[in-house]
């Protein structure tokens, strides 16, 4: 049998991709799950307290979102760097509040990239999920390796401007397999992903703000969640 934890940690996972797919192909923030949508952007070596917060929109649906991505902590593993990584989804329409914590080697896009993953729901306690299932899901995204990847155009570079002021911009255009075309603009101002605006059909994620600074935002010791028939 299930326990009530798994089954909540499962439902709250597959809630949040089916968030996050909405967004396609603009926000991929937690890899080693199938489905998410890709970050066109290059990870930088991260610094602890670096963030960076967008809005998400779209305009058929009428939805906004506000996305927080940080650097909130480092560890030493194995005698190397990993670093906490976290997402914070904000739909201000409900209030609700979803933090996603990951402890990460490099680019959390990457296979294998993670080591750990912590959630918080809410006013909900923190859980963190079993080593067990993240190793499940960092092997299903090395599964997915060998499907073939989008296509990117460099579209030259020009000034965008935002409610934020105006960025110089790399502009790149990614074409997916199934024709889903995405415009992306980057900017070596902008830490982590370096992303200033992208687009894709009705779908805009635009920067806000970023900085230093950037602190947990789950404060409890998570409770550690048991695969079912473990003990």
């Amino acid at each position: 049998m299930f326990s009530k934890k798994y089954l909540s940690c499962f439902l709250l996972v597959a809630a949040f991709i089916l968030v996050l797919s909405q967004a396609e192909p603009l926000v991929a923030q937690v890899p080693g799950m199938l489905g998410l949508p890709k970050l066109y952007g290059e990870f930088k070596a991260p610094e602890v307290g670096t963030y960076v917060k967008y809005k998400l929109s779209d305009n058929k649906g009428g939805t906004e979102n506000i996305l927080k991505l940080s650097i909130v902590g480092k560890e030493k593993v194995e005698g190397g760097d990993f670093f906490w990584y976290e997402i914070e989804h904000n739909d201000p329409r409900s209030g609700s509040v979803t933090i996603f914590k990951m402890l990460i080697s490099g680019n959390p896009q990457q296979p294998g990239a993670i080591k750990r993953w912590i959630y918080k729901s809410g006013k909900e306690p923190a859980n963190e999920l079993p080593q067990t299932f993240v190793n499940l899901m960092n092997q299903s995204t090395k599964e997915t390796t060998n499907v073939a990847k989008p296509k990117t155009k460099k579209l030259g570079t020009g000034k965008v401007t935002i409610k934020m002021g105006a960025f110089t911009c790399v502009h790149t255009q990614d074409v997916s397999e199934d024709k889903q075309i995405t415009d992306t603009w980057t900017s070596v101002q902008v830490p982590l992903f370096g992303i200033v605006k992208s687009t894709s059909g009705s779908k805009t994620l635009e920067l806000l703000e970023h900085g230093t600074g950037a602190v947990t935002a789950i404060k409890e010791k998570p409770n550690l969640l048991e695969m079912p028939g473990q003990k």
